[in-house]
């Protein structure tokens, strides 16, 4: 098992035994029963532009700071900082001179098997590799030298992955500085993340804390397993790994618990414990403890039922009597949808649908934040020029989608155009908790279990769910390579996201039909009118923070209201089972 800082970020990223095992046993060693992890060209475009943008910070550093104060052991044919070596990084942290960074620096454990033990860990199973962080800062201050590890990410902002390896990152540096008797102290109390968002200074001590306890109770648990009986799951959390085809694939081979929507790691543990390994096994139970012993059983026990009966026969059952989440109305709502770019968290694309079919679509012309800046412009100048009745409210598929809306806005949220053109239109977009934003997957997971694995994604609940007339399935999400053609020029690719975004505003409206449909005649859509109130200032407070800070409040309030409005509609017992307090 060879131990790296990335593979211990995928762990707390992933939190997944089957993963971390597999991607801990090189390539060469694995045999057949462990397949090489996929690398989708998408991503590989993805982790390209990321690399490039880390060039760039790293040039900027060295243009900022001077040449003669950055030791780096120059750069690749591809314009990449070649890595630092070990001795020299030693011989610059003992006499650093006027040194300010070190970049690449090679971490390297001057006795890994003896750093193992001090874990409590078996030399002949696991090994640490050599670490190499992106940036070393020498810091002199009034009690000494003190390195702190930085390192460079390309996405929007810091995640728990970023933080739990740097923090692995200052146990090398801390074993290298006592083993080799360097004059200086790792900082362990600080790092940063140099992200899209700026250089983020945080506190290592709670993750530290954690790879200790991975160190000295996980790992060695995880070292003696054999890859085989590693622990497994599927679900959302799983995109982004490479192995997440190989276990989707296994999981609908053997009818794993993994297919029934809602199932957590743990309560596919507890349900094994009892004998449950299939669906088809949960489908039966009649014992009277089978959802009992966490929360996820214990808070959604009818659901899960009635989705593991759904997959098993294929059929589509009711779950609630009712819903609060959305209304019933003649008036068709506003369709938004919307895509980001998940590593810059750009949003790319939007569209919206009114009533009469009438679908309109807006492209950013590269990834950079001056196209979503014209983009959004571009597409609330449109929606502005349309006339509105009272109550329309808007419809998204998921709260992904208004949160990718949400965190556009913000970001260009002290604009003076953009303040302009948004001010007018905020009573339809948020218009508060008398029309509050319709979340339209939490309104199916409400009302249905269907018979589809995983989770309830737009194209399969639209192929699952057909309203009488003018049916619609959605085919899939913009495809990124699609995307990056698109900026680069291409009008075949930018045509295909276009087409693409507006089968997915037909696919949201089948769903919408299908749903009411089935629900209005038996009344069970159950949210409440929109009220008549006083109208809204259509003009932008004069002070551009306070406006950002008035948009940014009604877009979240949008969000909460028809979740708090479900919330309090729950009897009580649901309520407790759900751990919720009202």
């Amino acid at each position: 098992m060879r131990i790296t800082a990335s593979l211990v970020g995928q762990f707390f990223r992933f939190r997944c035994n089957r993963q971390f095992i597999w991607e801990s046993i090189p390539v060469s060693e694995r045999g057949p029963a462990i397949p090489v992890g996929e690398r989708p060209v998408a991503g590989e475009l993805l982790r390209e532009a990321g690399r490039e943008w880390e060039r760039r910070q790293l040039r900027r550093l060295i243009w900022r700071v001077g040449d003669d104060r950055v030791l780096h052991g120059g750069w690749d044919e591809n314009g990449r900082a070649r890595k630092l070596p070990y001795a020299q990084v030693v011989a610059a942290l003992r006499e650093p001179g006027e040194l300010r960074f070190l970049l690449q620096p090679e971490l390297q454990l001057p006795d890994p098997d003896a750093f193992a033990r001090h874990w409590g860990l078996d030399p002949s199973r696991v090994a640490f590799a050599t670490g190499q962080p992106d940036l070393l800062q020498i810091r002199r201050t009034s009690r000494g030298l003190r390195f702190r590890l930085i390192d460079i990410k390309a996405s929007r902002e810091a995640g728990l992955a970023h933080f739990a390896q740097v923090a692995f990152y200052t146990f090398l540096l801390e074993e290298i500085c006592r083993a080799e008797g360097l004059p200086g102290r790792t900082d362990t109390r600080r790092a940063r993340i140099w992200s899209r968002s700026g250089a983020e200074l945080f506190d290592l001590r709670p993750y530290r804390h954690h790879l200790r306890r991975f160190f000295r109770e996980e790992l060695p648990a995880l070292s003696g397993t054999a890859p085989a009986e590693s622990a497994w799951h599927v679900d959302a959390g799983c995109t982004g790994c490479g192995f997440r085809a190989h276990c989707r694939a296994e999981a609908n081979r053997t009818d794993d618990l993994a297919r029934v929507p809602g199932i957590t790691p743990l309560a596919k543990q507890v349900l094994q414990a009892r004998g449950i390994h299939t669906v088809r096994d949960l489908a039966g139970a009649l014992r009277r403890d089978t959802y009992t012993g966490c929360h996820a059983l214990e808070s959604q026990s009818l659901v899960l039922k009635q989705r593991a009966q759904a997959l098993r026969y294929g059929k589509i059952f009711d779950v609630q009597r009712e819903t609060h989440r959305m209304a019933a109305s003649a008036a068709d709502p506003i369709l938004i949808v919307a895509e980001r770019d998940p590593i810059t968290r750009i949003c790319f694309a939007v569209g919206m649908r009114r009533k009469g079919g009438r679908s309109a679509t807006w492209l950013a012309t590269d990834g950079t934040p001056e196209a979503e800046r014209e983009m959004l412009c571009g597409w609330l100048a449109a929606l502005g020029e349309q006339a509105f009745g009272a109550g329309i409210g808007v419809l998204v598929w998921d709260a992904a989608e208004w949160s990718a809306l949400g965190e556009a806005l913000d970001r260009h949220g002290r604009d003076p155009v953009l303040q302009r053109l948004l001010a007018p239109v905020l009573a339809v977009l948020a218009p508060g908790d008398d029309a509050p934003l319709t979340v339209l997957h939490d309104v199916v997971a409400d009302l249905f279990a269907l018979p589809i694995p995983y989770g309830y994604d737009l194209p399969s609940v639209s192929g699952c769910l057909q309203p009488s007339a003018a049916p619609h399935v959605h085919s899939a999400s913009p495809d990124w390579q699609d995307v990056h053609r698109a900026w680069a020029g291409d009008a075949t690719a930018r045509s295909t996201l276009e087409s693409a975004l507006s089968s997915k505003l037909d696919g949201l409206h089948s769903v919408l039909r299908a749903v009411r449909e089935r629900s209005e005649r038996r009344g069970k859509l159950r949210q409440q009118p929109a009220r008549p109130k006083a109208a809204i200032a259509t003009e932008p407070l004069a002070h551009p923070e306070l406006e950002a800070l008035r948009v940014a409040t009604r877009m979240e309030s949008a969000a909460q209201s028809a979740w708090i409005r479900a919330l309090h509609a729950l009897p009580a017992e649901q309520r407790a089972r759900r751990w919720e307090c009202i």
